[in-house]
């Protein structure tokens, strides 16, 4: 693989360029420098790149402000912004270990960001946020520009972002702990792995396959890329998406209990009787919510689909309440169907001739349904 080449360097940043072929740009926001035979080594050269495929643009902030100083952010958008002009590129994603993570997170509030791929980021460097002591040395590069936290820029900026953590450091930890429910945004956290998340999993072969799935799936393999490696409770993730891959979603924990409608207005949706998990809101996450329409099919529910493939999405109540209805998924769009049960089957006596499920559950006829839910109709 040839070298980076210099494009722009003063005394506090450094960027350097690999030209791709296609119109995507990855920004690599290099950590605190790590040094391999004596040079500095390049973070992710090899999995930004993919063969030559992609534009790179690595950024080092020299003085490890957490790019902070003055007119840096500035001046470090100025320059990405040239060669996106000169390079007619049309999409951007950021990635970054650790400072650098940081910087992948924060440059969506400044660049058209499509996708932020962080390892083990801090979220807050203000002290009176987080306090977290472990690069005290540095502090004194910090300038008046450092935001209290990275957790408004995840809210607002409209990006998708894929965070990674170890759970084995409780400094990482207290930083995943500041994060949003937030759609758009999907966190793991890998078990017996500390602030040396990204090198680990570069030795275990994950690295790269996270990446690539990233870029090109939106993340929905992630789940079973790292299956053998993330906690309980994410091990319990699945993720999914629509026929066109332009809408995404992680589920985390996953509720395996399955219910079944079969009510006229389920079958014309789904075009037979609908199979879904019902998800509390708090435990799903979106990719791709520009795509997302809506359709008022009641006066207490809605239901969603892709507006680029059609494919439907969720059923959700719309009544008001004083807490956040949750999802009805479509199992059809997971990635990973093992392991779900079948435990309810409503207006059965609705039910298409042709359609039988084996096995036990809990059934309902139409009108018990409506008894149960006190008269709303389906």
């Amino acid at each position: 693989m040839n070298s980076p080449i210099k494009i722009f360097e003063d005394n506090e940043l450094l960027v350097r360029r690999l030209s791709g072929s296609s119109q995507q740009l990855v920004l690599v926001f290099t950590g605190l420098q790590r040094r391999t035979e004596g040079k500095n080594a390049d973070e992710f050269i090899g999995v930004a790149s993919n063969a030559g495929y992609n534009h790179v643009l690595f950024i080092r902030d020299i003085t490890c402000s957490w790019y902070s100083r003055d007119g840096l952010v500035a001046k470090i958008a100025d320059v990405v912004n040239t060669y996106i002009a000169d390079n007619n590129i049309s999409e951007i994603i950021t990635i970054g270990n650790s400072m650098g993570g940081y910087g992948a997170i924060l440059f969506a509030a400044h660049l058209p960001v499509s996708k932020v791929i962080a390892f083990v980021p801090q979220i807050s460097m203000h002290l009176g946020v987080l306090l977290d002591t472990r690069w005290m040395r540095h502090r004194e590069n910090f300038g008046a520009a450092i935001p209290q936290s990275l957790c408004p820029i995840i809210e607002n900026s409209g990006s998708q972002f894929f965070l990674f953590f170890g759970e084995d450091n409780e400094a990482d930890a207290e930083h995943a702990r500041l994060l949003p429910a937030q759609n758009g945004l999907a966190t793991f956290t890998m078990e017996k792995i500390g602030h040396g998340l990204s090198m680990r999993l570069k030795k275990l072969g994950l690295l790269a396959p996270i990446v690539a799935d990233i870029l090109e799936n939106n993340g929905t393999g992630l789940s079973g890329i790292l299956a053998e490696h993330i906690g309980d409770s994410a091990a319990k993730a699945r993720t999914g998406n629509c026929l066109c891959g332009a809408v995404g979603f992680t589920i985390a924990p996953l509720n395996q209990e399955v219910g079944t409608c079969h009510c006229k207005m389920c079958q014309r949706w789904a075009g037979s009787a609908l199979l879904a998990m019902e998800t509390p809101a708090e435990a799903i996450t979106f990719t791709g919510e520009s795509h997302i329409k809506r359709y008022q099919s009641s006066d207490w529910a809605e239901r969603a689909w892709c507006d680029s493939c059609g494919s439907n999405l969720w059923y959700r109540v719309t009544a008001p309440s004083t807490a956040p209805h949750p999802y009805e998924i479509p199992i059809g769009l997971l990635d990973d169907t093992t392991g779900l049960t079948m435990t309810r089957e409503i207006y059965v006596d609705e039910k298409a001739e042709l359609v039988d499920f084996k096995g036990e559950r809990e059934t309902l006829t139409a009108a018990e349904c409506l008894a149960l839910y006190a008269g709303n109709e389906e």
